[in-house]
């Protein structure tokens, strides 16, 4: 990928700040939404889709327990009695219903802007972090992938809060730029900061 020309931005922080991607996971699907709480709250809420996935991982782990953990006769022509008596299905099962609700619980991780409080926060207990807005020098959207002719739908893009220090936070990631600009673009009125707009940037 070539280098954005930050130039364009006419802005010394934004020559000082990293623009390459940070080193955060990525799904291929969104697994979060922003949505307004209240009138003062903005907050990235888990998606449908992601709470199918978490709830279908639980389930399967449940049902593995209960279907096979029963060490019912029937089943025996097409799963080894050493599987049944070995302990390994409590263990597979355990692992999807721990994986199942970990997901939830990680992706469930509040992310908020609160415009009574004027302070963006997210993470749990000692994990929280909180910037007041006045700390915020601008948002960053960056391409976290570059597509290729035969994956156009398979670019990401990551939203980070960028300090008046230059340093980054994450806030979240995309898998679709116009929602991504919308977002950013709510978010970056809602807070009263710049929007560094990465996605349509000439390179040089």
């Amino acid at each position: 990928m070539n280098e954005i020309d930050t130039s364009q931005f006419n802005d010394s922080v934004a020559t000082e700040t990293s623009w390459s991607p940070s080193n955060i996971a990525a799904s291929s699907f969104k697994t979060r939404k922003l949505t307004l709480l209240n009138k003062n709250q903005l907050s990235f809420e888990p998606t449908l889709a992601m709470k199918l996935l978490g709830a279908m991982f639980i389930f399967v782990g449940f049902y593995l327990l209960a279907f096979l953990g029963s060490k019912m006769p029937a089943h025996s022509w097409w799963i080894p009695n050493s599987f049944l008596h070995a302990g390994v299905v409590p263990m597979v099962s355990l692992y999807f219903i721990l994986f199942g609700l970990g997901m939830l619980y990680l992706e469930s991780s509040p992310i908020i802007f609160d415009g009574q409080k004027n302070t963006f926060w997210h993470g749990r207990g000692k994990q929280r972090q909180s910037i007041h807005f006045s700390e915020i020098h601008a948002l960053q959207l960056i391409p976290q992938s570059v597509a290729t002719p035969t994956t156009p739908d398979d670019d990401l893009y990551q939203l980070n809060i960028v300090l008046k220090d230059a340093k980054r936070i994450n806030v979240t990631r995309y898998t679709n730029d116009l929602a991504a600009r919308r977002e950013s673009q709510a978010i970056s009125e809602f807070v009263n900061t710049k929007l560094w707009d990465a996605t349509t940037l000439e390179r040089r």
